[in-house]
This record gives structure tokens, C-alpha cells and sequence, in this order.
């Protein structure tokens, strides 16, 4: 049985993102009614089956003890190397013998190539210029750092000009961590399609993510709209009617059992966005932009969902919704549970809050 939750996160205690994920333990720990401990014990690695681990990032194979994990032990992932973790597995490399990391699965894009946008990865500047030169005779592109998230990072070029100019002023040292290159969608939407197990309860959801305006008047994320159903894949599936959603759906879970059978990846808590929008032809394309294997920006929303799920098991749906505010706000405690209210060192003043929207029960025969 679980003696506690455990958060492992370094960064500064009065961070948003780390109160936010001890909150999120708070709720992890009443749902598997258990304590919760915000730093780790003395005794975490050498009787882990005690602890149950909510790490703030994906936690990679080699970093840890040699035990065989589990779902059942973490909320997040385990990747066998650190690069797993990021948006760069989504793409293949512009040649065979181009630059990357060790461990480097060529399989795995070419599986999902079908499912995902036109792209590559790039560990090189000059192979960042070769495949944005590529793809630009069919489109306007967007470069991501690897490591970033939220949003951040990402730029959008339409020439060959504009390109060799963003790879000139790339500081030495910025292709560590590596970046990809994509085809830009216009008129876009990003849903997010995602699944847990928390003590054997499983939930399945879709989302559509909404955006908002940080501190500095840039675009930032905002929070998530999810409808969650009490099952796997299949029943989500089922539930999704509109067949554009299930186009969604279907993109997301090729993706994941693609990550499962050629990555290795094991994870109690799976997230991708999936962008929908129109290409330089104006054809609408539906496409996994990348993969969460760790607690996210829809968490929130999720722990109210697997508490109600948990409460009431005749449930067969729940809305619920996790929304993030830049700038002073006044939020009604008895609809919402913050999980964050306060202000931030980098972003300012700052509200992050769940609500459970509405709850679903099966229409009774007639």
C-alpha cells in the first residue's frame, strides 16, 4: 500500500508551477488517501514501493534505480533516454547520417509520419537550414527549441532569407537540446487528447485548449476545456461523435501505442496536442504536434475528473476545465479550486484554478 505522495521538483518553492504541482499531490494523495510529502524522504529510493512519485518532469531510465516501474509507481513517464521527452521524436532527421543524440529511434517517426505535419528535427545549424530550406518551396514554417513548452521558443518563417537569419543569431551551444522545423497551419486549433490511471481508475479525454495573454501582452496558454469518459482509448472514441474529433482522437492514440512499442515509454499520465488548421493549399489537416509525459497544463482539470469519477462510478462523462490568468483576478472560491494565486518571480500575478463544469449519467431505458 502507498504510504505517501511524493513531489520531486528542484525549483524555487514560491514558483507557480512547483505550488501548483504540490497541489496537484495534494489532490493525487487524497485520491489514493495516503499523505503527501512536498520534499523527498530519507528512505524514498531504498524502500520505494512505499512512495508513489509525482515527479515535475518526464523521469529518464538511466537516472533511476534498477527496478522494474510501473504505472502504479509515478504520475508521469519514464523515458529510456532525456531527448524522449521532448517534442523532437515527433520528427525524422533530414538525412540518415545527419547529427543526433544516442538512442536516436529512426522507426518511430517514420511510423507516425502519417499522423503527424511535415517536418524534421535538427541537432546542426546545418541541418536546420537544409530542411527548412525543403520544406519552404511548399510552405511557411515554424522552428521549436526541443526543450520548449507552453508555446515559448517557437517562431514562424516564410523565406529562405528569413531562415539563414534566424540560424545566424542562434547562440553557440543552442543546438544541445536541438530544434524542430515544421509546416505552419493557419486558422489552427490545438485540442488535447490524454489518458491516466491512478489505483487501477482510468480516464480518457478531449480538450480544447484556449489561449490568453501573459504579463508582457504575448500570447500564452490559458487553460483547457476537457470532456472525460471512465475507460480507454475505445470508449473515448465512442463517446467523440463528431467524426473531425475522431480524427483527433485517432491521430493521438496511433501516436501512443507508436511511443509504447518503439520508445519504450511507460506512463500513468500521457497528453498530446493536436493541432487542426488550414496548409498553404488550404487543405485542413489534423496532426499530433507533440506528447506530455508528465503533469501538464490540463492537470487540474484532470484530478477534479478522476475525483469525480472516483465519487460517483455511475458517472459516464464529466466536463471539467483548468484555466490559467495572468494579472489580478477574482475567482469565486465556491466554483473553482486554486491551485495557484499569487505572485510569480518571471510571469507576475497570477490565478490557476480548476472547475468542475457538469457531470454526465447514462439516460435512463425508456
Amino acid at each position: 500500500m502507498t504510504h505517501a505522495v511524493v513531489l520531486l521538483d528542484n525549483s524555487d518553492e514560491t514558483s507557480h508551477k512547483r505550488v501548483t504541482l504540490a497541489n496537484i499531490g495534494r489532490g493525487l494523495a487524497r485520491l489514493k488517501a495516503c499523505a503527501f510529502f512536498d520534499t523527498p524522504p530519507h528512505d524514498l529510493w531504498q524502500t520505494p514501493l512505499r512512495y508513489y512519485v509525482l515527479p515535475s518532469t518526464t523521469m529518464v531510465k538511466d537516472d533511476l534505480d534498477r527496478r522494474n516501474w510501473t504505472v502504479d509507481d509515478l504520475f508521469g513517464g519514464i523515458v529510456p533516454h532525456a531527448f524522449m521527452s521532448t517534442k523532437l521524436i515527433t520528427h525524422p532527421l533530414i538525412k540518415p547520417d545527419a547529427a543526433a543524440p544516442p538512442g536516436w529511434s529512426m522507426e518511430f517517426p517514420n511510423r507516425i509520419q502519417d499522423y503527424v505535419l511535415p517536418g524534421f528535427s535538427a541537432f546542426s545549424c546545418a541541418d536546420l537550414a537544409t530542411a527548412g530550406e525543403k520544406l519552404l518551396t511548399t510552405c511557411s514554417v515554424r522552428v521549436k527549441a526541443g526543450e520548449a513548452d507552453g508555446g515559448n521558443n517557437q517562431h514562424v518563417l516564410t523565406t529562405a532569407d528569413e531562415l539563414h537569419a534566424f540560424c545566424d543569431e542562434l547562440p553557440d551551444g543552442e543546438f544541445d537540446q536541438g530544434f524542430v522545423i515544421e509546416e505552419n497551419l493557419a486558422d489552427s486549433r490545438t485540442y488535447s487528447v490524454g489518458q491516466l490511471c491512478v489505483d487501477g481508475l482510468e480516464i480518457s479525454y478531449l480538450g480544447q485548449q484556449r489561449a490568453t495573454s501573459d504579463r508582457e501582452g504575448e500570447e500564452a496558454y490559458g487553460g483547457t476545456t476537457l470532456i472525460a469518459v471512465p475507460g480507454g482509448w475505445g470508449l473515448l472514441s465512442k463517446v467523440i461523435k463528431d467524426p473531425v474529433f475522431g480524427h483527433v482522437v485517432e491521430a493521438a492514440r496511433h501516436y501512443d501505442e507508436c511511443a509504447w512499442d518503439e520508445l519504450g515509454v511507460i506512463a500513468s499520465r500521457k497528453n498530446y496536442d493536436v493541432i487542426m488548421g488550414l496548409d498553404a493549399a488550404g487543405h485542413r489537416k489534423t496532426a499530433v504536434l507533440e506528447q506530455s509525459w508528465r503533469a501538464g497544463g490540463a492537470t487540474t482539470a484532470e484530478i477534479l475528473a478522476l475525483e469525480a469519477f472516483k465519487e460517483d462510478p455511475t458517472l459516464v462523462a464529466v466536463k471539467a476545465a483548468s484555466y490559467e490568468v495572468f494579472g489580478r483576478s477574482d475567482i469565486d472560491p465556491d466554483g473553482a479550486t486554486i491551485y495557484y494565486r499569487g505572485e510569480d518571480a518571471l510571469e507576475g500575478s497570477m490565478t490557476k484554478y480548476a472547475k468542475l463544469e457538469a457531470k454526465y449519467h447514462a439516460k435512463p431505458d425508456s
